[in-house]
This record gives C-alpha cells, sequence and structure tokens, in this order.
C-alpha cells in the first residue's frame, strides 16, 4: 500500500537544501502577534528552528 503524505506537514516545515544536504526547519509558537504581553525571554525566540536528525527521518516521510 502506497504510504499517504501529510498536508498539514507541508504547510508547517520549510525544506532548505545546501551543499548536498536537506534541513529542515519549523516555527516555534507565539511570536506572530500581541507581542507587547509577551515576556523579553517569549519574544526573543527564533524565527525559524532546525528540526531534529531524528525527528526529521519521520517528517522527510511526510512531505
Amino acid at each position: 500500500m502506497k504510504h499517504k503524505t501529510h498536508s498539514g506537514v507541508k504547510k508547517r516545515i520549510k525544506v532548505k537544501k545546501s551543499k548536498g544536504k536537506i534541513k529542515l526547519y519549523y516555527q516555534k509558537a507565539a511570536r506572530n502577534h500581541l507581542l507587547c504581553n509577551k515576556s523579553k525571554s517569549q519574544k526573543s525566540i527564533p524565527q525559524k528552528v532546525a528540526v531534529s536528525s531524528a525527528m526529521a527521518r519521520a517528517l522527510k516521510k511526510m512531505i
């Protein structure tokens, strides 16, 4: 049976290819709006975070 892709993962994960390697990035929560009410540490959460290598294997199958 064919393995189906997950359309939610396609929308949330960005794929970046460089020098023959593929890296997956996702955006953390709480960075879009109402930033004046959030703490300094919450506001300084990085925009893009790399996915761990263990999780990347599972996500590549879903994309």
